[in-house]
């Protein structure tokens, strides 16, 4: 079994004796690439990482090290940010570290205009 990537997708290349592992992992047949198993999801290729070329491989860690990274960053107590709040009104710790990895996820250019 050999998982390589090819125009933007995970494409697994088995035996047809282990259809059954792709398959189970989530990819699925003449999807998006005709006669192989294919996937466009870095977390269904995950599955099978210890099949991946070492090219593939390398894409892997480094979307699963940013996934890793982004649930740290969800899972703050505690930001430098500080985001207004209504008048009289403050944030708690947690609340500013939650506001400010919405923001970051969703309009990140705003945070860009304000820490410059």
């Amino acid at each position: 079994m050999r998982i390589t990537k090819q125009d933007g997708c995970f494409v697994c290349v088995c035996g047809y004796q282990d259809r059954e592992i792709p398959k189970m992992a989530g990819f699925r047949w003449n999807d998006p690439v005709p006669k192989a198993w294919g996937t466009r999801s870095a977390r269904v290729a995950m599955l099978l990482s210890e099949h991946a070329d070492e090219t593939c491989k390398a894409e892997l860690e480094g979307q699963h090290l940013s996934h890793k990274q982004a649930v740290d960053a969800s899972w703050a107590g505690d930001s430098e940010y500080n985001p207004p709040a209504p008048e009289g009104m403050t944030y708690m710790p947690f609340q500013k570290a939650g506001i400010y990895y919405a923001i970051s996820k969703l309009a990140p250019h705003l945070l860009k205009n304000k820490e410059s």
